[in-house]
C-alpha cells in the first residue's frame, strides 16, 4: 500500500467520515469481515433476532405494517424466523408510491431521514427514505466487496458512472476535496459517451492509475470495447466492479482484456444498496445474507434451489422505513452449493435484471439507459414511462399516467430529453394503458434501434 494511501486510511478517511455524519461504518465494516464467514446455522440465527426486532418496530411505529399484520391476523410476536414471513403479502412498488407516509416510522423525524428514489429504469420511479444508520450499513457491505478484490480501503478508485448523485454533492467544494483526497476516487461520468469523452476517460485512466475500477456494466463494455478498437492500454487495476446493469456473459471478457483486470459482477438497487457481489472464485453472487433477507418466489411459493423465480427482498436495517418482503421485480436462481472460497453467504445467479440501452444524438453520443432512468425523477402523474428510438432524429415517449397526471408531467419529461440529447431530436408522446413487458418478463424502460460502431453487437437483431 503506498504512502497517500495508508494517510487516507488511518487520517484522512476517519475524519471525513466523521463530517460526513457515518458515525457507525466503522462498526458494521468490522462486523461484516466477520459475519461473512459465520456458518449458516449462526447466520440464520441472527437473521431471525433481527427480522424479530424489524417487525416487532415496524408494527409499533408505522400505520402500514399495522394494517398489514391485522388485516392478515398475524400476530408480530408470532414472525419468530423467515418462513413466518410467508404468511404476510409481498409489498409492492405501487404500494410504496401509494402508501408512503404509513410507512414511514413515527419515531424518526422526518428531517432525520436521508430521502432517496429510483431510477425508474422499469420505468416506475419510486422515492423512499433510510435512516443514517442503515445509509452506513450499505456502505459498509459495498466495501466489504470491494475488498473481495484485492483493493484497500485507501486505495485508489475510479467510477465510470452515470448517474452524479450517487456519488455525493458534486458541486461541494468540501464534498470535491474530500473525494480526491480522503476517499480517492475520480468519477467519469458517462451519462453521454462519444469518441471524444471515452479519449478523455482514458487519459484521466492513465494519470490516476487507480487500483479498482467501478462502472456501470454496459458503460464499462462500450469502453472497453473503444480501447481495444484503438490500441489504447491502461495501468491495470486489481479489478473491474460491474453493477447498475446486468452483465451480459459476452461483455466480461471483453471488460477484462480491455482493462487488464478480473471483472466481479454486483446485483443491488437504490432501494436496498448492494444485495448480492461476486467474489474471486467467479462462481455466482453472495447474497448480503448478513443485512438482508433475499426469497425466490415461483408462483408465490418458494423456489427450490436452481429454480427460477422472483426476488423478493427484506432490508433488515432500515427502521426508518420498513420494508418487509418487497417485489423488487427481478428475477434469479438461489445456488444449492458452497462457493470455494470459504464463505458460506448463500449464492445468487441472476436472470434478468435492468438492461437498458443507449439513446443516440444526431451528434452520434450514446446516453446511458440508466441515466436516463433518473428523467422521470419522481413525477406522481407519472405510472410509468418508456422511451423508444428507432431512428437518430425522434424519440417516442410512452407514458402510463398516474391519478395526478398531468400534460405539466410531458413537458417536464420532454424538456429534460431535450437538454440531454441536444438540438435535432423530434419528441412525441403517447398515453398508453399499460407497456408491456419484454420476452423475459421485465418492463425495458429503454428501447433504441438505432445502431452505432460500439453499439451494433449491443442491440437486438
Amino acid at each position: 500500500m503506498d504512502a497517500g494511501a495508508l494517510i487516507a486510511r488511518r487520517l484522512l478517511l476517519p475524519v471525513a467520515r466523521w463530517k460526513d455524519g457515518r458515525r457507525y461504518f466503522n462498526h458494521y465494516l468490522r462486523e461484516f469481515e466477520q459475519s461473512q464467514y459465520y456458518s449458516p446455522e449462526r447466520l440464520r440465527d441472527l437473521q431471525s433476532e433481527w427480522l424479530r426486532a424489524l417487525v416487532a418496530h415496524a408494527y409499533q411505529h408505522t400505520a402500514y405494517y399495522r394494517r398489514l399484520f391485522d388485516s392478515a391476523a398475524v400476530d408480530p410476536a408470532s414472525v419468530r424466523d423467515p418462513e413466518d414471513l410467508r404468511r404476510l403479502p409481498t409489498l409492492s412498488k405501487q404500494q410504496v408510491r401509494l402508501h408512503l407516509p404509513d410507512l414511514l416510522a413515527d419515531n424518526y423525524p422526518l428531517q432525520t431521514l436521508i430521502q432517496d428514489h429510483t431510477g425508474g429504469s422499469t420505468g416506475i420511479p419510486l422515492r423512499f427514505y433510510r435512516d443514517h444508520r442503515c445509509h452506513d450499513v450499505r456502505l459498509a457491505a459495498a466495501i466489504r466487496h470491494e475488498r473481495w478484490t484485492g483493493w484497500e480501503v485507501g486505495e485508489r478508485l475510479a467510477y465510470i458512472w452515470g448517474a452524479p448523485r450517487d456519488l455525493g454533492p458534486a458541486e461541494a467544494l468540501r464534498w470535491r476535496l474530500s473525494k480526491r483526497f480522503a476517499y480517492r476516487m475520480i468519477t467519469l461520468y458517462s451519462s453521454a459517451l462519444d469518441d471524444a469523452s471515452m479519449v478523455r476517460f482514458a487519459q484521466a485512466l492513465q494519470r490516476w492509475r487507480p487500483t479498482l475500477v467501478v462502472a456501470y456494466a454496459g458503460c464499462a463494455y462500450l469502453v472497453a470495447k473503444f480501447l481495444r478498437e484503438r490500441g489504447l492500454r491502461l495501468p491495470p487495476p486489481k479489478g473491474v466492479v460491474c453493477s447498475s446493469e446486468l452483465l451480459q456473459p459476452r461483455q466480461r471478457p471483453v471488460i477484462e482484456a480491455a482493462f487488464g483486470a478480473p471483472v466481479f459482477d454486483r446485483y443491488g438497487c437504490h432501494e436496498f444498496g448492494m444485495i448480492a457481489s461476486e467474489c474471486a472464485a467467479h462462481q455466482g453472487l453472495h447474497i448480503a445474507a448478513d443485512r438482508l433477507l433475499l426469497e425466490v418466489l415461483a408462483d408465490g411459493a418458494p423456489a427450490a434451489p436452481g429454480q427460477p423465480g422472483e426476488i423478493v427482498i427484506t432490508d433488515l436495517w432500515n427502521y426508518a422505513m420498513p420494508m418487509i418482503r418487497y417485489h423488487i421485480g427481478d428475477l434469479g436462481v438461489l445456488g444449492d452449493r458452497r462457493c470455494d472460497c470459504g464463505r458460506p453467504l448463500p449464492l445468487l445467479e441472476m436472470l434478468t435484471g435492468r438492461t437498458t440501452d443507449f439513446l443516440v444524438t444526431p451528434a452520434g453520443k450514446m446516453i446511458s439507459g440508466s441515466y436516463l432512468a433518473s428523467v422521470p425523477g419522481t413525477r406522481p402523474g407519472l405510472e410509468q414511462v418508456q422511451f423508444v428510438q428507432e431512428v437518430r432524429d425522434r424519440v417516442v415517449v410512452r407514458v402510463v399516467p398516474g391519478e395526478q397526471f398531468t400534460q405539466d408531467d410531458v413537458v417536464y419529461v420532454v424538456r429534460r430529453l431535450e437538454g440531454l440529447m441536444g438540438p435535432g431530436v423530434t419528441f412525441s408522446h403517447e398515453l398508453v394503458k399499460e407497456i408491456p413487458r419484454d420476452p423475459g418478463g421485465k418492463y425495458q424502460f429503454c428501447i433504441c434501434k438505432v445502431p452505432t460502431d460500439l453499439t451494433r453487437d449491443v442491440l437486438p437483431p
